[in-house]
């Protein structure tokens, strides 16, 4: 299927979006949040046509939850259990468990420990504020939604922003997409980061 020429969110002079995040994670969800709180015109999207119920990061640190929304900080802490102290273990085969590294984390000021939450309860608290916030590209009349099952194709950097070519996982049809800015917070295999060729070492 050919790339509709003409852009879904830009005229040919204006970027009307802007900002695009890539991946709804706990990232993602954060950022879009925060520019949509601003006044600022965010759309985003994600591969994935439901949230992902594997959990890749159950601690949060102390900075993290400090710069989190009051509400979405209050659900995790009210939800989840704060951790004293972790000790990381390392199996070879043939032999015994060997302690590695314990670290001690009560003594960190204000919450007294890291907290441990499943990811997917992360982010749907994140989500569940995101979806409070107003959508300023339609008008701020409507609340913000994750555009799911929607996937970057594509993306070269022009004169008026960012042209990106965007697809539905579900269809295949594509859509040419203009904005200001163009954020990947979509992970170790990131199409953003592998675009712009940058290294991510260890995957």
């Amino acid at each position: 299927m050919s790339v509709d020429p003409r852009p879904l969110l830009a005229t040919a002079s204006e970027a009307l979006l802007d900002c695009l995040v890539v991946g709804a994670g706990p990232v993602g969800l954060l950022l879009a949040s925060e520019l949509a709180a601003r006044g600022c015109k965010v759309v985003l999207i994600d591969a994935l046509a439901e949230p992902a119920k594997l959990t890749k990061a159950s601690g949060v640190v102390a900075r993290s939850l400090e710069v989190l929304p009051s509400d979405v900080e209050s659900k995790m802490l009210q939800n989840g259990s704060m951790l004293k102290a972790l000790q990381i273990l390392e199996k070879k085969e043939g032999e015994d468990l060997n302690p590695v590294l314990e670290v001690k984390t009560a003594s960190i000021e204000v919450y007294h420990g890291i907290l441990a939450l499943r990811q997917q309860e992360t982010e749907r608290y994140l989500t569940e504020h995101l979806q409070s916030l107003p959508d300023w590209f339609r008008g701020g009349t409507k609340k913000m939604e994750i555009q799911r099952g929607v996937l970057l194709e594509s993306f070269t950097e022009g004169p008026t922003g960012v042209q990106c070519v965007l697809k539905t996982a579900a269809s295949g049809g594509l859509e040419t997409v203009s904005c200001k800015f163009l954020v990947g917070c979509d992970g170790g295999h990131s199409k953003v980061r592998k675009t712009l060729g940058f290294s991510f070492e260890g995957s």
